[in-house]
């Protein structure tokens, strides 16, 4: 005699079930860890932004610090950011230098 549509849909899920949880645990779990890697993220970047920011108005007058942080934005691909800090310091008598007309013609001569 065959089992009932009912005994083997009761069959198949006590088999499946377990299986179909487990893999929804899985996937929770992930979703749970993706959520707290991009909070992390999310965090280092507003951490980052801060200091650069702490760092850019207490040496405000530093030529290095404003070269870096002009290639800082251009490997970001912020061209105006980076274009505007270099000719800031062109515009600056005590920075108006042979390596900052040099700096300032590389880098942007070709992404205007």
């Amino acid at each position: 005699m065959s089992p009932s549509v009912l005994e083997r849909a009761k069959g198949l899920l006590s088999e499946y079930q377990p299986k179909y949880l487990q893999g929804a645990k899985e996937e929770q779990l992930q979703w749970v860890a993706w959520k707290r890697l991009l909070a992390f993220e999310k965090y280092q970047r507003h951490r980052t932004m801060f200091y650069q920011l702490k760092s850019l108005t207490l040496y405000a007058d530093s030529e290095l610090l404003r070269y870096a942080y002009a290639e800082l934005e251009e490997s970001r691909g912020s061209f105006q950011p980076a274009k505007k800090t270099c000719e800031g310091l062109l515009k600056d008598p005590t920075n108006r230098t042979a390596l900052s007309h040099i700096h300032t013609v590389y880098s942007f001569s070709e992404k205007n």
